[in-house]
């Protein structure tokens, strides 16, 4: 695990953490624990995160892989999971964690929703009342060919629930029905508050349609830093459709650029069927009220 960013949002410590597969897989796949992080120190619980695939961590080079996961198996642990599709193709997988610190348990929530078995698999995770989503995430439960993810982002509800977790995945040219789970994660009003600030949700999306698309979304604004975000891909209707490569935060690239910590970046990719598409970055910032 390496450390990628660290600041506060009004004494709010914040973590950004990176971690790479030991190797390319044909289906690689990581988890990392928060409880213990030596790189970390004690008491920090998950708000989000994103994940990414492809030869040398490069999504452009993602010609086969694809992502069937990224997403909170638990406050402490995220995973980020991808798989080759009808061409062998060996990939490394990364996973990036965005951790809050002395958060206490009752302003914490992690909310599971499973969707049916589908083809187009879908399912919406709310927090629960009094709480706001701040993160959130997605696995695929495939099996057989395999089915991927297009979305896993912010999605507003209405007044009452405010913005829950959506997930949506797909099979791709042969038939594999699949369930997935989509996670929502959220802190309380109350903790919010007690830090004096909110939380927004922006979104970007890319302004040509391509076989591989990418997108950034940004938030401007002193002090305004994005915490987590996520990630999405439309596509022409009755095209095959695209997938998801990467979500991610702007510190990944590690270019001193300062924007970058207002950033979250998504990547997507049609597969052996051209099927131009749109990716849209969705990025969720925590900022003084």
């Amino acid at each position: 695990m390496y450390v990628l960013d660290e600041y506060d949002i009004n004494g709010l410590e914040i973590k950004v953490v990176g971690e790479l597969t030991d190797g390319v897989y044909h289906t690689p796949s990581l988890t990392v624990d928060l409880d213990p992080a030596p790189e970390l120190g004690p008491q920090w619980k998950l708000l989000g995160g994103g994940g990414r695939v492809g030869d040398n961590i490069n999504p452009r080079s993602a010609t086969n892989s694809l992502l069937t996961a990224m997403a909170p198996l638990s406050a402490y642990n995220w995973t980020v999971r991808g798989k080759d599709h009808f061409i062998a193709d060996e990939e490394w997988a990364e996973a990036f964690c965005v951790a809050g610190r002395l958060i206490p348990n009752a302003d914490y929530s992690w909310t599971p929703k499973d969707s049916l078995v589908d083809a187009h698999p879908s399912a919406l995770a709310t927090p629960p009342p009094g709480f706001v989503l701040v993160g959130g995430g997605a696995i695929v439960h495939w099996e057989g060919a395999g089915s991927m993810l297009y979305q896993s982002k912010p999605e507003y509800v209405n007044p009452n629930i405010g913005w829950g977790w959506r997930a949506s995945a797909k099979d791709h040219m042969e038939s594999s029905p699949a369930k997935l789970t989509a996670y929502a994660i959220g802190l309380s009003q109350t903790f919010l508050n007690s830090y004096g600030v909110r939380v927004i949700y922006i979104s970007g999306t890319s302004e040509v349609e391509a076989s591989y698309s990418g997108a950034s979304s940004y938030v401007d604004g002193e002090r305004a830093w994005v915490v987590t975000g996520g990630a999405e891909t439309t596509w022409r209707p009755g095209d095959a459709g695209s997938l998801l490569t990467g979500s991610f935060p702007g510190s990944v690239f590690r270019d001193g650029d300062p924007r970058r910590r207002r950033q979250w970046w998504a990547y997507s990719k049609d597969q052996q069927v051209e099927s131009p598409s749109r990716a849209t970055s969705w990025a969720i910032a925590i900022i003084p009220a």
